[in-house]
């Protein structure tokens, strides 16, 4: 006996599509044919299936590509040439972050964007050297580079609006400012350059040349973070509520600075404000100057 009683209809959805059915009235020594058959039928439905969805376009959510490396292009994780890999991984819906194998975050990873290499960033901290060996020359509208005292990156700020308590110096009144040169190679210089300068710790001992002198600051941080969220789902597994259970660092950024100061509490000095120094001297000579061709040796 049959486990289902006998409808009459069996067979009919694949007549409909076009697949030859048995009648019953067959030689069942034919049997074997009808079988091998069906499978061809099998065969060609399932290779038809697969031109259509393999490769799966990047619209229907595949890659488009029949090999890794294929898929890896087509999805912009091109590979470097290493060989090392590279897996993508998500923290949170937040945020998609990248992690390769051996390397450390943040220092080797190199973003490729439209026009050439850049990392595109509308402000940002960077830890460490930057070097900049085929920098474009500056050749119009360009102005003053200047590190501010917190590690920043500034343009010149010579504008009256970025000024207060604005007052008229006599160059005389600001006592000696040439303090004494001397020759020197920087510590690090291969070539061993002599140079010619000032040290910034002669002008530290002089009051007068105090004001020219940069002292060294420690840049404060804090950290950055975001919330860490226990999702309740759904039989489907969609999110249907979040409850905060947390929180994790995602970065720093910077959010201040104070001067460094020795074991008995001075400041330390490390570098001189040359352009500043350089303008009060040159007030000073051509005070000087005048005096002299006026007849005028109060000043000198």
């Amino acid at each position: 006996m049959p486990d289902t009683p006998y409808t009459g209809k069996e067979g009919d959805t694949a007549l409909a599509n076009g697949m030859a059915v048995m009648d019953g009235t067959e030689d069942w020594r034919d049997g074997w044919r009808s079988i091998n058959k069906t499978r061809d039928y099998i065969v060609t439905m399932f290779n038809t299936l697969i031109a259509k969805v393999w490769p799966l376009g990047i619209s229907k959510g595949g890659t488009g590509a029949t090999t890794g490396a294929a898929a890896r292009t087509n999805i912009g994780a091109v590979e470097d040439g290493i060989g090392t890999g590279l897996a993508f991984y998500s923290p949170g819906f937040g945020r998609i972050a990248f992690r390769a194998p051996g390397v450390s975050n943040g220092s080797e990873l190199q973003l490729v964007g439209t026009g050439g290499s850049y990392l595109p960033l509308s402000g940002g901290t960077l830890s460490g050297n930057l070097y900049l060996p085929a920098a474009t020359p500056a050749s119009s509208s360009y102005t003053v580079c200047y590190l501010n005292g917190d590690g920043r990156v500034s343009k010149g700020a010579s504008s009256r609006r970025y000024k207060d308590e604005i007052t008229p110096v006599a160059p005389e009144a600001l006592g000696d400012l040439f303090p004494q040169l001397h020759s020197f190679v920087m510590k690090d210089d291969p070539s061993r350059t002599v140079r010619t300068g000032y040290i910034a710790e002669d002008l530290d001992a002089s009051p007068a040349l105090r004001p020219f002198v940069v002292y060294e600051r420690v840049t404060e941080v804090e950290d950055v973070v975001e919330d860490v969220y226990d999702d309740e789902l759904d039989e489907d597994g969609a999110i249907v509520g979040q409850t905060i259970i947390g929180q994790r660092v995602i970065g720093q950024r910077v959010v201040g600075s104070h001067l460094a100061r020795d074991d008995a509490g001075n400041p330390i000095p490390d570098a001189i404000d040359d352009i500043a120094l350089m303008r009060a001297q040159i007030a000073q000579l051509n005070e000087r100057l005048w005096a002299i061709e006026n007849g005028d040796d109060h000043v000198v």
